[in-house]
């Protein structure tokens, strides 16, 4: 057991070290204050590498593990997948969101197609720019549930009738990411 552990703790090693060196290479000369990565594997868990500064007022250092907040970073990706999900034939994104996705109580929850979320013209409330009643319960740390996104989302109502404007909405792409 000893042993599995020691070759198990040399492959981490071996890994994180030439993910450090990966890193420090590509940050090195990027003119970016700093850099940080985590990998997630399925074999040595999660594996943290940075270079640089993570403060450029106090000039302290990157903590390998730390954890940012990526927010509309993932729309990219959110989006990706759901046209990666119609080339597959599990629907077209014309499609009512609620012939794949029942979400009770959603406002205009029937009639919004997953084009519109993409595009933000569902009409979704965004529960993050426009509800203070969830700015007002998000504390550090806290994960909220589906359930309690939907609520919110559900209680600020509809923007508009889907189709008819646009407005930014983070709330559209959470259903997304329900959807996915």
């Amino acid at each position: 057991l000893l042993l599995l552990c020691s070759i198990m703790f040399v492959k981490a090693q071996t890994f994180q070290q030439k993910l450090q060196t990966a890193v420090t290479n590509s940050w090195s000369g990027s003119g970016l204050p700093g850099v940080s990565v985590a990998v997630s594997t399925p074999n040595l868990g999660m594996v943290y590498a940075s270079a640089g500064i993570g403060n450029v007022y106090t000039q302290s250092s990157i903590l390998s593990n730390t954890q940012y907040r990526i927010a509309s970073a993932t729309k990219n990706f959110t989006a990706t997948l759901i046209m990666r999900l119609q080339d597959a034939g599990y629907f077209n994104i014309n499609d009512k969101l609620s012939q794949h996705l029942v979400i009770p109580g959603l406002p205009n929850g029937s009639t919004i197609t997953i084009k519109q979320l993409l595009q933000h013209t569902a009409g979704v409330g965004d529960y993050l720019n426009g509800s203070s009643a969830f700015i007002n319960a998000a504390v550090p740390d806290k994960i909220f549930t589906d359930a309690e996104i939907v609520g919110y989302i559900n209680n600020m109502g509809a923007s508009f009738t889907p189709g008819s404007s646009y407005e930014y909405s983070n709330a559209g792409f959470y259903l997304l990411g329900m959807l996915i």
